[in-house]
């Protein structure tokens, strides 16, 4: 398992450097730049300007400042916001909380409503379960997230005002972990169904190869219960196309966080992103980029250590 691990990690460096350099291009080949915005709102002499320019190396070639910045990145430098002048680091580090906080409760919150659907509807096939399995996963699926976040925006915070529309707690208050919940209801739960359409199909699916195995009907007919027999003998081994379900909406998942961030007004890495972007302040930019980078690289190789777990044969194979 140890050099099965290595293996994965090692395999992701080139992954690492091409994403971070695409960016790094594109970031440079973006209409003007942090230092453009910052003269354009105050009057600065050409001389200020250059001395910007220079102080920030935005006058080196594009190589140059992308082995910099590489090398600054290994030694835990990140760079610094041209517009807040703070440590992308520590920009970073105020928001990523809050970003993890909402994806990873979206996470767990469709997972324990997709499995459960999943098995009602692979339990008893083209029943009720199954059939208000199947519309959700189709509305899953279809429905964009952004689309999603709106229409409940609307008609639970707008017109019903069961639910806060904006930020993670009330402004005035002290913060207390119940109003965080309570904020947190509406953005988790656009994350979960984002992701409900795959996982209850891949469970349904997944259930309904397995129970026609033979080490299934075997446990049947030593007697067991149904329960235990889908519990323990047939989900356990379905749950290998689950997992790769989810290692593969990953990247969705923080994707569509940045989107659901500006709609619901949550202080995480999303909106951060969005500002960076609108005040061309690129090195906040490349640094959220390679912390994204880095998380989902992380969540895959857990995923792929939970493969070997399942299935030992996986990890022994590679």
């Amino acid at each position: 398992m140890p050099r099965y691990i290595i293996k994965r990690i090692l395999s992701m460096v080139p992954v690492f450097l091409i994403l971070t350099f695409a960016v790094f291009i594109l970031s440079d080949y973006a209409p003007g730049n942090a230092v453009d915005l910052i003269a354009s709102e105050n009057k600065m002499t050409e001389e200020a300007y250059q001395s910007m320019i220079h102080a920030y190396g935005l006058d080196q070639p594009l190589l140059l400042r992308y082995a910099n910045w590489l090398l600054d990145l290994f030694q835990g430098d990140m760079g610094v916001s041209v517009r807040a002048k703070m440590p992308v680091m520590q920009m970073i580090g105020n928001r990523i909380g809050p970003s993890l906080f909402l994806m990873v409760t979206g996470l767990v919150l469709s997972v324990l409503i997709a499995i459960p659907l999943g098995v009602a509807a692979a339990f008893k096939p083209y029943s009720f379960w199954d059939n208000c399995s199947s519309t959700l996963a189709f509305i899953g699926n279809a429905m964009p997230s952004f689309f999603l976040g709106l229409c409940v925006l609307y008609i639970f915070s707008a017109k019903l005002g069961i639910f806060p529309g904006y930020g993670m707690y009330t402004a005035g208050t002290e913060g207390s972990l119940g109003d965080l919940l309570y904020h947190l209801v509406m953005p988790a739960f656009v994350v979960a169904f984002t992701l409900l359409g795959d996982l209850v199909k891949q469970t349904r699916g997944g259930l309904l190869e397995v129970l026609n195995e033979d080490y299934v009907k075997t446990a049947r007919a030593k007697g067991l219960s149904e329960k235990v027999v889908i519990i323990k003998h047939a989900l356990r081994n379905s749950l290998i196309p689950i997992v790769t379900v989810i290692s593969l909406n990953i990247p969705y998942i923080v994707g569509g966080a940045v989107v659901i961030e500006q709609i619901f007004g949550w202080p995480g890495i999303g909106t951060l992103m969005v500002q960076s972007i609108n005040a061309r302040d690129f090195s906040v930019v490349m640094g959220i980029t390679t912390m994204i980078c880095v998380v989902v690289m992380c969540c895959n190789i857990i995923l792929d250590i939970f493969y070997g777990v399942l299935d030992p044969r996986i990890s022994r194979s590679k």
